[in-house]
């Protein structure tokens, strides 16, 4: 099973932090399935990247 979840606190410059996780576990038995939800800004982690150049 391939968990990935999203970090519930938004990473700023002054609290850097990651903003997805990855967990890969193994299972008895099958995995409920699950429902995947596009999110238009899952890719806006805010001012928390590095400036240009560094």
């Amino acid at each position: 099973m391939l968990e990935i979840w999203e970090n519930p606190v938004t990473p700023t410059k002054d609290r850097p932090g990651v903003a997805w996780g990855f967990k890969g576990q193994l299972t008895n038995g099958p995995v409920k399935p699950c429902e995947i939800v596009d999110d238009p800004t899952a890719d806006d982690i805010g001012d928390a990247t590095p400036p240009p150049g560094s």
